[in-house]
């Protein structure tokens, strides 16, 4: 059965494995696949364990706003302020409140559950100074957070998260 958000189930539905395939298209240049990838199949929710906070709730957003999606990402963080609150020891909500610009960085790193909260800001800061045009500064904090060691960016090393950094420098170094 192919990789396809039309179509599956809940039960076939495997979300880290669709966004490492997802971020493979997106780099590939076959962006419309690469959304399809994403996509979340009516009636499912995110059930998984460490790792996919970036992965759903900040580099799918960010990518569909690279993508020409304008306003992918203010939206997703709206949607994500509102609903989830305690979810995944409230990761996905501060870094949703630290993109929207609602919390500052120290609010971000005084976060109840804050193992990874340094790796975290750095990815969510990174795509920040992206969007508003500040790829030098953006270059830096993914290679600050590609610097740390791995058992400071997650329990779990998850490779889409760690891909992405490591995209994210080639493109930015290019300019």
């Amino acid at each position: 059965m192919p990789l396809s958000a039309s179509g599956t189930g809940c039960a076939a539905w495997g979300g880290m494995v669709r966004d490492a395939a997802g971020l493979d298209a997106y780099i590939g240049g076959d962006v419309a696949r690469a959304l399809d990838m994403f996509a979340v199949p009516d009636g499912c929710e995110f059930h998984q364990s460490e790792g996919f906070t970036l992965n759903n709730y900040v580099i799918v957003p960010f990518l569909r706003e690279l993508s020409g999606d304008r306003g992918a990402m203010a939206r997703a963080c709206a949607d994500t302020r509102s609903r989830c609150r305690y979810v995944y020891e409230q990761h996905p909500w501060y870094c949703a409140s630290y993109l929207a610009d609602v919390i500052d960085e120290a609010a971000f790193l005084a976060q109840p559950y804050g193992l990874h909260a340094r790796a975290e800001l750095l990815i969510c800061r990174a795509i920040r100074q992206e969007l508003s045009g500040r790829g030098t500064e953006a270059l830096a904090d993914y290679r600050a957070y590609l610097a740390l060691p791995l058992w400071q960016r997650s329990v779990e090393v998850d490779p889409t998260t760690e891909r992405f950094a490591q995209w994210r420098v080639v493109a930015l170094s290019k300019r």
